[in-house]
């Protein structure tokens, strides 16, 4: 017996072996890149193009550099230069990974998504039939781009109902607004910068001007989340606010040497903080590293990400282009904060967002009383279990502890029937809360830190 299962072993490894063996031909000689290309032009068995081969090498010539050098195609150029032009044709959501898929965080106003009925919270589960689980998330959140007035299918599940909906939706063109401003409580004034495209610093001119007008008696400017973009915008809103003739960043190239970037405006003299987290990168680091070290304001948040490297983007005659580290920059007092970020003046940690559990959808229109079952029953009680209502288990059926939780809810929340009965008014109550629970944000303790700090 253990000789004949030796035998069947042998027997399958050298199928397999038979199976997956190459062909050994003779030695090739390869000069250059060329020749390869030769090689699989006149052998390779399926189809290829000779521009899909030159496309691959020249990928395959940055791939041993590091990560913020690429080569761009003709499709993928556009598209960023599309952005850093401040515009770009997609759907007007912005998105966030959760567990493993791509969920709505906001929904532009008025934007495509927003009139086919896409709201925040909803999660995209496949985009022209193409899943997360297949394809990865950066796949999925490229084929929300393309061609203006092009549609594309999505398959959703909705927040408030998890139901699972297909959408048609039309890309367009989406104007991105990466700076509002507005006055919080005490009059101090607020500006957001999501990312640094072009004309960013004149925008936050603009801002800093209207804030002005109303006597602010500080600003806070607010680059968490905001993962850089162009230098020179970076130096610009910088130099609002710094000392004139101070160092913004110094940048070394190759062979050592080095430009100095200074700032030339007079020096705005109100009160300044600046707010960073992890997502705070490249031109954002620029910026908070600008302030802290010429002592123009307080750095407040939690460490930066930790770009130190300085990138040039040149378009190729293909149509293409390539973005290359050619130098690293250096902050004010000479630091290279790659790799280790900026520790901020006052290091606080803000509450993360609440995560919320997949509900079974709430899409039965009847009443449910003790005793009775149903699929709304069931996705009440995880709601409820949610909400703090731990005596209740989700089981599909009315017991006395879901009827004994529901009466609370209702008188908690002031509804009409304070009976424990399930009915469409409770059911639509519960998922509000639900909603409101997600949309709301968790305390801003970072700015709450920096208006006690511009209070004083």
């Amino acid at each position: 017996m253990a000789k004949t299962l030796k035998q069947v072993i042998a027997f399958g490894i050298a199928l397999f072996l038979c199976m997956t063996a190459p062909v050994y031909g003779a030695e090739i000689q390869v000069r250059d890149i060329g020749d390869l290309i030769q090689i699989i032009e006149e052998d390779y068995f399926f189809e290829v193009s000779q521009q899909e081969l030159l496309e691959g090498a020249m990928r395959g010539i940055f791939y041993p550099l590091d990560p913020y050098s690429n080569y761009f195609s003709k499709e993928e150029y556009d598209s960023f230069d599309q952005r850093n032009a401040g515009s770009f044709a997609g759907i007007g959501v912005t998105l966030s990974e959760y567990g493993g898929e791509l969920m709505i965080d906001a929904v532009i106003q008025g934007g495509p998504a927003a009139r086919a009925g896409l709201e925040a919270g909803d999660t995209i589960l496949s985009v022209d039939g193409k899943t997360a689980e297949e394809n990865g998330l950066p796949e999925l959140v490229r084929l929300l781009k393309g061609e203006p007035q092009t549609k594309v299918k999505l398959s959703v599940r909705k927040l408030v109902t998890a139901q699972i909906v297909a959408a048609e939706v039309t890309r367009e063109v989406i104007h991105l607004h990466p700076v509002t401003y507005k006055i919080l409580e005490n009059n101090i004034g607020y500006i957001k910068i999501d990312e640094f495209i072009e004309k960013v610093s004149d925008e936050v001119e603009k801002a800093v001007e209207a804030l002005q007008k109303q006597k602010v008696k500080g600003i806070v400017i607010d680059v968490r989340n905001n993962p850089g973009g162009i230098l020179d915008e970076a130096v610009n809103v910088a130099d609002i606010f710094l000392p004139k003739n101070a160092p913004v960043v110094y940048i070394e190239f190759k062979d050592k040497s080095q430009q100095t970037l200074f700032s030339r405006k007079e020096p705005l003299n109100i009160p300044l903080a600046v707010l960073v987290n992890q997502g705070s990168a490249s031109a954002s680091e620029i910026l908070a590293a600008a302030i802290q070290e010429n002592k123009a304001g307080t750095v407040i948040g939690t460490t930066t990400y930790g770009k130190g490297t300085v990138q040039m983007v040149n378009e190729l005659t293909n149509g293409g282009g390539i973005k290359l580290t050619i130098a690293r920059y250096l902050t004010p007092k000479k630091n290279w904060i790659h790799e280790k970020g900026v520790t901020p003046d006052v290091v606080i940690e803000n509450p993360k967002k609440t995560n919320l559990p997949v509900f079974a959808p709430l899409i039965e229109e009847k009443d449910y009383a003790l005793g009775e079952k149903g699929l709304n029953v069931y996705g009440v009680q995880q709601r409820l279990n949610f909400l703090g209502y731990k005596e209740v288990i989700a089981t599909g059926s009315m017991d006395g502890a879901t009827t004994a939780a529901l009466k609370d809810f209702q008188e908690e929340n002031n509804l009409s029937n304070k009976t424990g009965v399930l009915n469409i008014e409770t059911r639509d109550a519960l998922n509000n809360k639900i909603v409101e629970l997600y949309i709301k944000a968790p305390e801003d303790l970072q700015l709450n830190k920096a208006m006690e700090l511009l209070n004083k």
